[in-house]
């Protein structure tokens, strides 16, 4: 992902008249809920972001405290930005397996 800079740091590109940064992107549980009660979303977020921070968009939920199936994932928004170079943390990387292998079965 890209972003326009008036600074020219080292990890910048040029593009005319404008600075590009090149950002690293994750696809992360962001914490929500409760002391206790834990509740995350599964958000798209840059990487130099805090845990809890300003996120670029939500692709799912997960809920640790619900048995079963206790999370959902849009995948068509995982593929879009796993094709754009965003890389998902572990837990976020099993749950994508998890979908997958759900709807591989269906």
């Amino acid at each position: 992902m890209l972003r326009y800079s008036p600074a020219a740091p080292a990890n910048a590109g040029k593009c005319g008249n404008f600075n590009l940064i090149f950002i690293m992107v994750s696809i992360r549980l962001n914490r929500q809920g409760a002391k206790n009660r834990p509740y995350y979303k599964i958000v798209v977020v840059d990487s130099h972001k805090r845990r809890d921070g300003a996120f670029i968009e939500q692709v799912g939920a997960y809920d640790p405290l619900v048995g079963g199936v206790n999370y959902n994932l849009d995948l068509e928004k995982v593929d879009k930005w796993l094709k754009t170079g965003a890389k998902p943390s572990e837990t976020v990387a099993s749950i994508i397996r998890k979908v997958r292998a759900a709807t591989q079965g269906a």
